[in-house]
């Protein structure tokens, strides 16, 4: 029998090896392709590592500083070794290379298509489901590769003229109205023609990420309750969130209604009920609408697990765990595995910059590889299912539920 070394080995290159991948969510920043002049430690403040460690000057006893504080982290993890491949000799970035891979970096940055490179050469992505906050619906105008989702939270802020969601998308703008419609029958009309249309533009799916504004748990709230807080300047926090909890049940039913699936962020967030089983009403009466429940509701796994057991329409999203815990996204990995199936689990990057994309990706290469081959050490599943798993997880998962035809 192989080792558990080796049969890692073996599902690593597996991983490296596939022709494709499809990444199901990222915030890829538009500016990165023109950049004339950068850093590594330009770059470094892009990344997740600063929600930990706020910005520090580009000295040499700062950098050390730096990575001593956060060599143990994930975040900082996955960079460094993703920029020490991309720059480097593979060697991870540590104090004494750090000149060499800014230098490198810096070169590397003179071609203008740097970044595409290393998103379509380097990570092999086919498609990236592409979720610009600022402005939904956007291809970055590269639809050889990115597939946007319609990030529809600004719409559960459409009880007043002047509502907007937490990136500053007013509703009314987004439809051209100038006037609140006369009913909320003929606002939600008008969301969904719009959705319709964002649909035929080429976006595969809706986006909502309302856990950094307020909690999960949604309630069937019929008609007469939700307009309370329509048009009403006098609306109370309980009027608002019952308006709100109407128009996300109303996003869901167009979501079927359009064949496309309802990416939501779950976990971290506002932390306040963010965790995914408030959705169980939601999801309870929107059997036939596709639910991908990014982050695996970290911290709290266990629900996503419970959902996905439960509920054939739950599709947990890989996307950002293994860079928040690459313990926890082994740990879920394998449960989410045993108790539901490998036909339902996608994975994003879930990145603003194609360097941090790049580490993510290693991060579940390493994930992926190191649950299997343990499952496969243990005769839990053959080497060549292994195989199946990963490309399941990494593309054709993808590719069958958000429709890619790139």
């Amino acid at each position: 029998m192989e080792s558990k070394e080796d049969l890692y080995k073996k599902l690593y290159s597996y991983c490296e090896s596939l022709p494709g991948v499809i990444n199901t969510h990222c915030h890829h920043i538009a500016n990165q392709d023109n950049e004339k002049t950068t850093s590594l430690h330009q770059i470094l403040q892009m990344t997740y590592i600063s929600w930990m460690y706020p910005y520090f000057t580009d000295t040499r006893d700062q950098r050390e500083i730096y990575i001593r504080t956060m060599a143990s982290n994930s975040y900082f993890r996955w960079m460094a070794k993703s920029v020490g491949a991309l720059y480097g000799d593979g060697t991870p970035l540590n104090i004494g290379n750090w000149d060499q891979i800014d230098e490198s970096l810096k070169h590397a940055f003179k071609d203008k298509n740097h970044i595409m490179n290393i998103l379509k050469n380097k990570c092999h992505y086919k498609a990236i489901i592409l979720d610009k906050y600022e402005n939904p619906g956007y291809n970055l105008d590269h639809p050889e590769i990115m597939a946007p989702t319609f990030r529809c939270d600004q719409f559960l802020h459409g009880y007043s003229l002047e509502g907007h969601d937490d990136n500053m998308n007013f509703p009314y703008r987004t439809l051209n109205f100038e006037r609140l419609p006369d009913t909320l029958e003929y606002y939600v009309l008008a969301v969904a023609n719009k959705i319709r249309e964002k649909n035929g533009n080429g976006c595969v799916s809706l986006k909502i990420a309302i856990a950094y504004e307020r909690d999960l748990y949604f309630e069937n709230v019929d008609y007469q309750r939700a307009s309370v807080a329509y048009k009403n300047p006098e609306a109370t926090n309980a009027d608002i969130k019952a308006f709100q909890d109407y128009m996300m049940f109303r996003l869901c039913e167009i979501a079927n209604q359009n064949d496309i699936p309802v990416q939501i962020h779950t976990g971290l967030g506002k932390l306040d009920r963010s965790n995914a089983i408030g959705l169980k009403t939601l999801i309870d009466c929107n059997m036939d609408t596709k639910f991908v429940l990014f982050h695996c509701g970290y911290p709290w796994m266990d629900d996503i697990l419970g959902l996905m057991h439960n509920y054939r329409n739950v599709y947990p999203d890989l996307c950002w765990l293994p860079l928040i815990s690459t313990s926890a996204a082994i740990r879920f990995l394998r449960e989410a595995l045993e108790v539901g199936d490998s036909n339902r689990l996608c994975w994003g990057c879930d990145t603003w910059t194609a360097q941090e994309s790049y580490g993510a990706l290693l991060a579940i290469r390493h994930v992926l590889s190191t649950v299997l081959s343990e499952m496969c050490f243990e005769e839990a599943i053959s080497y060549n299912q292994a195989e199946h798993i990963i490309s399941s997880i990494l593309y054709e998962n993808a590719k069958k539920l958000y429709k890619i035809k790139m």
